[in-house]
């Protein structure tokens, strides 16, 4: 769910979708890749355990939308 809460309860790192840079959850890196051209760049926020919450951009518009 876009904006919807983290799902935290397995202990796990996980992912979220934000609608903008204020809808994020308190704590969560937010994705670059909107600003830099839709590419990871040097950001391996993804990949690192200690990231526990990563919150990426909502896309809008172009044939690659949300639905």
């Amino acid at each position: 769910m876009v904006d919807g809460p983290p799902p935290l309860g397995y202990g796990l790192p996980v992912s979220t979708v934000s609608a903008g840079p204020h809808d994020a959850p308190p704590g969560a890196h937010q994705c670059p890749a909107h600003a830099q051209g839709n590419t990871c760049g040097p950001c391996r926020a993804c990949w690192n355990p200690q990231v526990k919450i990563v919150s990426y951009h909502l896309r809008q518009g172009g044939s690659h939308g949300a639905r």
